[in-house]
């Protein structure tokens, strides 16, 4: 007797396998588990062979033969699930990972379910298959019969070479006409029966809802590494609970996962699906009180209802959601750290690593925003952090340093560097390297994962496939616990659009860096990284760090060409230019343009004398290097890969003697752009000029560079700052000893200094939403309006509502198998909700925002071919115009009515004839709108879409070949230098006026003592005093103190008009930072006291009880420091103001 009697006759060997599943069911779980996944794969592999609706994928293994949209479309939704459990479980057996007999009797019962559907669906004679029965499951089986995990692997292998060689045999026998015909009747024959079987019932599930989440829980479990049956994990028994719940004071916890010291780790409270996961937190931590009491070592707490998980350690944190369980290693280090965790706030930074004030300030401002005490214990507080800061003021050093304090601070183990290109990981790799060299270090986009790796780098699209990969069997690669710290470089909306999902999955503190300034980051990325709008954790911006001396300031200067702001004009051009534009531009009519619109210029038509006047304006004024002999490192960022290899060309034209190497186009089309990249980022190498497409806009640091070529419009603000922080690094003795890069020059010949005044803001692009989120939108938007009163009654509208809802049910229900994915996780219950057909014939406005929040941005509508669904997209729109009786009917009618005349042309191909009928009944109606509106109503349009879709992608695109002319153009304005940024970001001079002071002085030895805090004697400043003051055109010294009523030192009164050199004031101060854990407010505190004399030179210690440093405290220097440390901050400020005095030199 057995369950699958009924496959026998005509699958005797899919029959004999699930037999061999059923009889070690109950006995031999691992072999059961094996036999099981292999009837699943063998009947797999015969719906591939048998079922036309089917295609192979590239990839042979179960997996993929599962994972491809024409399998997760054929098999039932409700089905899918059990098949992926069959699945892994089968894995897990095959490695010989542990598997226990209920999970070998689900792998055979859900089995059982799946080969009745197949039966019923593709069986010649009607069969009728009982419910499942228990009671023939082998109770006993001698041992000898028990196969070994070896010898199961040895079946698997013949089993393959055995399928392998039919394979290539029937390969062979398929190139005899004959054999062709037969299995094309043969296959024929299968899909009749499919289709006279399509409205059988889909077989009930074996289990209940309440076994389910079981099951669910326990898949949990298993992909942290957690055994669900292992000894005291499941329904624990505990005792000391309430009397008023228990007489007795016992409980029974769902889970008590158990560390390898046979203390609990953590308790995991289980609740219904179809309750909140919040009703467990108080029982969870009910069981946490019993098990302290009883162990010694209060657990953590997680509570989940198989859909939502939160953990909660009591003992530091407030509860928070998360998507998975840790591992025992994670559980075991946060348990740890209960003992072994130091006040971030008090974890000095490594100097080596950050040595700047703002460094310290933005790591302790971090620290202070995650941290706590009550009633005199650590406590968490938010868990993350978005630090503003300038590009070039060192973002990566400063995350490397605050890596080293949760490293020494016992908060971090493992971390996660992440960025959207490979180039940044590679330079961030490098960074961390150098600075924190005894931390071992990986990337991810270039190597295999190591346990080791302490510090990960890896892009965005990288991690979200990792994620969902297994390391082995069903054990995930990273577990939710897995990362400490995620580090997200350039923190703005589009990474937030794509990836938050790498955000919310890993239950790690989380940190984002970004230099778009604080007032233009969006309303998103503050929302994400837990800051109230326009408000980081940290900020510092380019104007404060040029004035600190940390960057330079740009000097901007608009040069407007003529064709790039108006066009080119044929009236305006010269005789011979005419006739070089008419030879260009005449199409096969012999007609001729009267002008070319501006935004083809650089896009797809290159004028070459419009490059030249630009290489030519940035060789004669750009920075020059070398005595002004060379050309400093230049970036010119261009439109596109073409405008890129136009602008290579002409440069090689015009100055040939470079011989091809001091230029170099730098984009994704350039195989070894990396190393491009280390070359021009070498001061002694070539190129000198590089030419980026969207390479070189982020994240490359080169002090070098003093020019920044804009020759491509630019609408994003978060792009432009980017763009200019490629200029801002210094860049000592660039031009000669003590001869420092003092700012660099941004040549602008696409008017973006004029677009950013106008529009600071820039264009505010929309949300990009993916072609299947906007096709499932509009359908069920369209499926909502035809359930309105208007069309209640109409059959046929009903019909098309129904046919709507059973295609977006078809697009949801199959996700339901790839539930954990990363992406799918968090919605695991909206998915579950509505993978019952059931669920959707009701939309309610509750509904209907849950289905295009929760689920939209997540659906995969099936097909490869993007056109045949931007023409689905298009009709579905049409058909939603029509219903509403929308203005844009007339513009979607003309779309396609353009599309019918496209394919009208291409009536001599077979596949368009098929469907002339269609095309001439749009053809008909394209001038008439009455005939339209009678002949084109919803049904006929949604049959218009199905006969047309797979035709349009036979309609080729117009995409223009570049266009190269040699027509005269000229320099229309150059605007006067600017030294402030547009969009009202004004940037202060007042420190580069001081630096060219310096300069035209910068031999006097008395002036370079003063700036930077040497002591003088008197003698030299009397010397100094005769060479100022010639008593005639620039008087006395007594004449202009008089005048300027300032009768203070003359060296005093020097380093006030030059300021104290930065360097020179952090230094005063260095020994005072590194003895001292200072907390924020005074690390500002001082912070305020190094600006103050950077600008002002000296200080009247009386100021430090006055505004600004009121500010900190309202008590100033006395409310923010203790007596000792007061004394010795006084000290050294009277150190400071001496040094500008003068004293006797001693005989």
């Amino acid at each position: 007797m057995s369950n699958f009697r009924f496959l026998a006759e005509e699958w005797p060997a899919l029959a004999q396998e699930a037999m061999e599943a059923e009889r070690f069911a109950r006995t031999a779980p691992i072999p059961s588990a094996v036999y099981a996944r292999r009837t699943l794969e063998r009947t797999v592999r015969w719906l591939y062979a048998n079922d036309r609706d089917l295609r192979e994928p590239h990839e042979d293994h179960l997996s993929a033969l599962m994972d491809t949209a024409e399998f997760r479309e054929l098999i039932p939704s409700s089905i899918l699930p059990d098949l992926h459990y069959i699945r892994k479980t089968g894995n897990a057996a095959a490695h010989d990972k542990k598997v226990i007999d209920t999970q070998s009797l689900a792998c055979v019962k859900l089995l059982h379910r799946f080969m009745k559907w197949f039966a019923r669906t593709y069986s010649a004679a009607e069969i009728v298959v009982a419910a499942f029965d228990e009671q023939v499951l082998a109770l006993k089986v001698k041992a000898k019969e028990v196969p070994s995990v070896g010898e199961l692997q040895r079946l698997q292998e013949q089993y393959d070479a055995q399928r392998q060689k039919l394979e290539r045999e029937q390969e062979q026998r398929l190139k005899l006409e004959s054999e062709k015909q037969a299995l094309e009747a043969h296959l024929a024959e299968v899909q009749a029966r499919k289709e006279q079987h399509r409205t059988e019932p889909v077989p009930e599930s074996p289990y209940t809802e309440a076994q389910t989440r079981l099951l669910f829980i326990d898949e949990l479990l298993r992909e942290a590494g957690w055994d669900p049956a292992g000894p005291n994990v499941a329904e624990y028994p505990v005792t000391g609970m309430p009397l008023s719940t228990n007489a007795n004071g016992n409980g029974q916890v769902d889970y008590v996962l158990w560390g390898a010291d046979g203390k609990p780790l953590a308790v995991v409270e289980a609740k219904r699906t179809m309750r909140s996961a919040e009703e467990g937190r108080v029982q969870g931590g009910l069981y946490a009180d019993c098990l302290e009491r009883m162990t010694g070592q209060r657990p953590v707490i997680f509570y989940t209802n198989g859909f939502e998980t939160w953990i909660w350690d009591d003992v530091f944190a407030s509860p928070r959601p998360l998507q998975g369980l840790y591992t025992r290693d994670e559980l075991q280090l946060l348990v740890d750290r209960r003992r072994t965790r130091a006040d971030l706030r008090n974890m000095p930074a490594d100097t080596t690593i950050a040595g700047r004030y703002y460094q310290h300030e933005a790591i302790q401002r971090v620290a202070e925003a995650w941290v706590t005490e009550h009633e005199g214990r650590l406590r968490a507080k938010r868990r993350r952090a978005l630090v503003v800061m300038a590009t070039g003021s060192g973002k990566t050093r400063t995350a490397a340093a605050l890596v080293e304090v949760l490293m020494k601070a016992n908060w971090a183990k493992r971390i996660l560097f992440l960025a959207d290109r490979n180039s940044l990981v590679t330079q961030a790799k490098r960074a961390f390297e150098k600075h924190l060299p005894n931390v071992t270090t990986l990337d991810l986009t270039k190597s295999r994962y190591e346990e080791s790796a302490r510090v990960v780098f890896s892009t965005y699209p990288t991690m979200l496939n990792r994620i969902d990969s297994g390391r082995n069997a069903d054990l995930r690669m990273f577990s939710v616990g897995h990362f400490d710290l995620v580090i997200v470089d350039e923190a703005h909306r589009s990474v937030y659009d794509r990836y938050k999902a790498i955000f919310d999955y890993f239950d790690s503190l989380l940190v984002g860096l970004t230099a778009t300034p604080r007032g233009e980051g969006d309303r998103d990325t503050y929302a994400l990284f837990d800051c109230e709008e326009h408000n980081p954790t940290y900020y510092y911006e380019l104007d404060e760090a040029v004035k600190d001396g940390f960057l330079v300031p740009p000097v901007g200067q608009e040069v407007d060409l003529g064709f790039l702001q108006r066009g080119i004009r044929y009236a305006d051009l010269s005789a011979s230019d005419q006739q070089h534009f008419e030879e260009t531009f005449r199409d096969d009519l012999g007609n001729v343009p009267n002008e070319i619109g501006a935004q083809a210029i650089n896009s797809w038509l290159f004028n070459s004398d419009t490059i030249d006047q630009v290489l030519h304006h940035v060789v004669a004024n750009g920075i020059k290097v070398e005595g002004g002999e060379k050309l400093g490192k230049t970036i010119v960022f261009a439109r596109n890969h073409d405008h890129a290899l136009a602008i290579r060309a002409r440069f090689e034209k015009q100055y040939p003697h470079f011989a091809g190497h001091f230029l170099a186009v730098i984009d994704n089309h350039e195989t070894y752009a990396q190393d491009l990249i280390d070359k021009f980022s070498d001061a002694r190498l070539m190129p000198q000029i590089a030419v980026s497409v969207d390479m070189l806009d982020t994240g490359i640091d080169v002090p070098e560079v003093v020019n920044l070529v804009f020759f491509k419009p630019v609408y994003s603000k978060a792009k432009f700052w980017q763009m200019v922080g490629r200029g801002t690094r210094l860049c000592p003795d660039l031009f000669g000893p003590g001869d420092h890069k003092t700012h660099f020059r941004i040549f602008d010949f696409c008017r973006n200094y004029t677009f950013f005044d106008v529009r600071p803001d820039g264009h505010v692009a929309e949300r990009q939403r993916s072609l299947s989120a906007r096709i499932f939108e509009r359908t069920v938007r369209l499926a909502d309006v035809l359930a309105g009163t208007p069309y209640t009654g109409n059959t046929e509208l009903l019909a098309l509502r129904n046919d709507l809802l059973d295609r977006v049910h078809g697009w949801v229900a199959p996700l339901w198998e790839r539930r954990n994915t990363v992406m799918l996780r968090p919605v695991k219950r909206v998915l579950d909700t509505y993978r019952a057909r059931s669920a959707w014939d009701t939309l309610t406005p509750l509904t209907m925002s849950e289905l295009l929040t929760a689920l939209a941005p997540v659906v995969e509508v099936p097909g490869q071919d993007e056109m045949a669904k931007r023409f689905d997209l298009l009709m579905i729109d049409l058909e939603l115009a029509v219903a509403e009786n929308a203005p844009e009917e007339d513009r979607l009618f003309g779309r396609l009515f353009r599309t019918a005349d496209q394919l009208g042309r291409m009536a001599n191909i077979p596949a368009v004839k098929a469907k002339w009928p269609a095309i001439q009944a749009l053809l008909n109606v394209a001038g008439d709108r009455q005939q339209r509106k009678a002949a084109f109503g919803l049904s006929a349009l949604e049959f218009t879409r199905k006969e047309l879709r797979d035709l349009v992608r036979l309609i080729i695109k117009d995409e223009r070949n570049p266009v190269y002319t040699e027509l005269k153009d000229t320099v229309v304005n150059i605007g006067e230098e600017r030294t402030d940024l547009p969009g009202g970001y004004q940037m202060r001079n007042y420190r580069m006026k001081v630096e060219q002071f310096i300069r035209q002085h910068k031999h006097h030895l008395t002036i370079h003592k003063l700036h930077t805090n040497v002591p003088i004697t008197t003698a030299e400043l009397q010397e100094l005093e005769r060479i100022l003051f010639d008593g005639d055109e620039r008087g006395t010294k007594e004449a202009l103190m008089q005048e300027m009523g300032d009768p203070r030192p003359l060296g005093v009164f020097i380093r006030h008009i030059i300021g104290l050199d930065v360097l020179a004031a952090n230094k005063a101060f260095s020994e005072f930072l590194g003895r001292a854990n200072l907390r924020a407010d005074q690390m500002k505190f001082i912070q305020l006291l190094i600006k103050h004399l950077t600008v002002n030179g000296v200080i009247d210690k009386r100021m430090l009880a006055e505004p600004p440093f009121t500010e900190v405290n309202d008590q100033g220097i006395f409310g923010v420091f203790e007596d000792g440390d007061q004394d010795r901050l006084l000290s050294i400020v009277d150190r400071v103001n001496e040094n500008a005095v003068g004293f006797e030199r001693s005989a």
